[in-house]
């Protein structure tokens, strides 16, 4: 694992197709929705897979 930045509270890395459950997760919470906009699975699936793109 690569850690691409990190603090006190969080480290950023790379995701993996096996976070995406994850990420899913919470971006459905109803306490997060004012702060993101979601995309559907594939937009996830191909953004980890461009290579101009950096998906944390």
């Amino acid at each position: 694992m690569v850690i691409l930045t990190r603090s006190s509270k969080v480290a950023l890395r790379r995701t993996t197709p096996d976070d995406l459950e994850f990420v899913l997760c919470l971006e459905s919470n109803e306490e997060n929705k004012p702060y993101i906009i979601p995309w559907e699975k594939e937009r996830h699936e191909n953004a980890i897979k461009h290579e101009d793109m950096e998906h944390v």
